[in-house]
């Protein structure tokens, strides 16, 4: 049994790593925050290969269990992911990757099928809204890759960021996704941050819910499993088996940027500590005793709400752009309710 220790007490097992590698992309999406890491004024340089091998078999020591690397476009300018992942595979990790499906070839496809290498793919909608945030030509040749996908046998789920331009639209992103062959689905608000703020192409409450009963009853219809991202209280707001949403709240994890520092989210420009040059096990437990970390991970009850306990406040990142707070996620419609309640 791995028992891990920091300063004679049991330390947290690090079960999960979500690294954003390259801010590089082939396109310009309009919602996309991860250009905003090519600004080498407030990011340092990317980090290589051996130094993410280092860190990765580092965390297998602390209990990892899972990871998703994500860019970007890592398959065109990162495509050496495909080796890490492929090592932690023989560890036993579960390994994924996130990628816009453009660069999927026969070599790459195999390569991933033959090493447990999930893909999440990006697929906006249908093919005008897909196009809208992504560009002229691109949803076919995003179809082309997930083809390339399932004709090699790569376990892959499609991801659909919703915003104002294509909430209407999720059962078709779900019929399609199943036709396609996906194991399962998902989708994402879009946020204010980066691109998507620039662009206003960001969800507001009540689309997004419209989005998510859509959603689920999709799921329903054509008899898939789905996930929520980034939308912990949506169990509330509908119900549906096929219906999974977690909470990065209560996760045993971290999120790092291409320059190796650790973030309090990706879409945050929060940097906790730096994870090169030194023992991940030291990282982990600064990372944890983090002020903002302890903040994030044990908040006090701010309002009442009866799904606070679980649900902890909703999307943090969203708070934070909204009003300044760490509770109160501006899409909640319970957090609106209350609101309303406190206000009367």
């Amino acid at each position: 049994m791995n028992h891990i220790w920091a300063l004679g007490n049991v330390m947290k097992r690090l079960t999960s790593i979500i690294w954003i590698l390259t801010g590089k992309c082939n396109l310009d999406c309009k919602h996309c925050y991860a250009k905003r890491f090519l600004d080498r004024s407030k990011w340092g340089e990317e980090v290589s290969k051996e130094d993410v091998m280092n860190v990765m078999l580092q965390a297998v020591d602390l209990g990892l269990e899972w990871t998703n690397f994500s860019g970007g476009e890592l398959l065109l300018f990162k495509p050496w992911v495909l080796e890490v992942l492929a090592k932690l595979n023989e560890y036993g990790v579960d390994v994924s990757l996130v990628t816009n499906g453009m660069f999927v070839n026969d070599e790459k496809a195999e390569y991933m099928s033959k090493n447990n290498i999930f893909a999440y793919v990006s697929l906006d909608g249908n093919k005008a809204t897909h196009e809208y945030l992504r560009g002229a030509g691109t949803w076919d040749a995003t179809i082309r890759g997930i083809k390339k996908l399932r004709e090699k046998g790569v376990n892959f789920a499609t991801i659909m960021a919703v915003g104002k331009h294509n909430y209407k639209v999720v059962e078709e992103f779900v019929r399609t996704s199943k036709e396609l062959g996906a194991s399962h689905v998902a989708i994402i608000p879009i946020m204010p941050f980066g691109n998507a703020l620039k662009n206003k192409v960001w969800i507001e409450r009540d689309e997004y819910v419209e989005a998510l009963r859509a959603f689920a009853k999709a799921l329903e219809t054509y008899d898939i499993h789905g996930s929520a991202w980034c939308t912990p209280w949506a169990k509330y707001v509908v119900k549906s088996k096929l219906l999974h949403a977690g909470n990065c709240r209560k996760s045993n994890g971290m999120d790092i940027g291409p320059d190796g520092w650790t973030l309090l989210c990706d879409v945050l420009d929060f940097k906790i500590n730096y994870v090169l040059g030194r023992p991940l096990r030291e990282v982990w437990e600064e990372y944890n005793n983090h002020p903002l970390v302890k903040r994030v991970s044990k908040p006090p009850k701010a309002y009442e709400c009866p799904f606070y306990e679980n649900c902890m406040g909703g999307c943090f990142a969203r708070a934070l752009a909204h009003h300044n707070s760490f509770e109160g996620d501006p899409l909640c419609p319970f957090y609106k309710d209350v609101r309303r309640a406190r206000a009367s």
